[in-house]
């Protein structure tokens, strides 16, 4: 159990991410005229009024982070626990207006959460993310064994082929997240979660470029 204590601090240092300079609400802005919005909400994973989000920059202040909060986003259980608990999900749809001369696309989405696993018991997290009307980009899964005990962090980048939203239009920027509590092997009489909820979120490195028109 201490071997997987060290394992995720270690985890969390690389991937520490500047203090956010938003406030945290169901939209955010920054001063170019970037901004997302909360448009709708769908899951179990996150009822009403349980999702956030934050925009601020990176440490060299050339790209937006956005940040997205699923404040009841947690899959846990017992042996006697119904299936539902063990698995929550959340569709989110971010209203999002961008200058008319610019458009974006996510190159990164660092993940931070926590889980409570036993030996011979996993926690996952899978999305897939998309603009309205548009296909989706390859699904993220990041699968963690027990015993686990604490906060993880994962980071996933993407160096070509980035999905940009297309210039001059208003599309929506949706994501699809679940986490999953597989009991396997563990001692059923054992409680075992995984989620991205409390100081948990989502952060989405966006590259912004220009939209040249012919």
């Amino acid at each position: 159990m201490k071997h997987s204590t060290a394992l995720t601090v270690a985890l969390g240092a690389a991937l520490v991410l500047p203090a956010l300079t938003a406030t945290t609400a169901a939209a955010a802005s920054a001063p170019d005229g970037l901004s997302f919005e909360v448009a709708t909400v769908n899951g179990s994973g996150c009822p009403a009024g349980t999702v956030s989000v934050a925009l601020s920059n990176d440490d060299d202040g050339d790209d937006f982070l956005l940040t997205v909060r699923t404040s009841a986003m947690r899959a846990e259980g017992t042996g006697g626990s119904p299936q539902t608990a063990f698995r929550k999900n959340c569709q989110i749809s971010l209203k999002t207006h961008v200058p008319e001369e610019k458009t974006f696309a996510v190159r990164q989405v660092d993940y931070y959460g926590a889980a409570q696993l036993e030996p011979g018991a996993s926690g996952t997290l899978k999305e897939t993310r998309y603009f309205q009307g548009m296909a989706t980009a390859p699904a993220e899964t990041k699968t963690f064994s027990g015993p686990y005990s604490g906060a993880w962090a994962h980071s996933s980048q993407r160096f070509s082929d980035l999905l940009f939203r297309p210039c001059g239009e208003d599309r929506n920027f949706n994501i699809i997240q679940e986490v999953q509590a597989e009991r396997g092997t563990s001692d059923p009489s054992k409680a075992i979660s995984t989620g991205i909820e409390g100081t948990g979120r989502t952060v989405y490195h966006l590259d912004l470029k220009n939209c040249f028109w012919r």
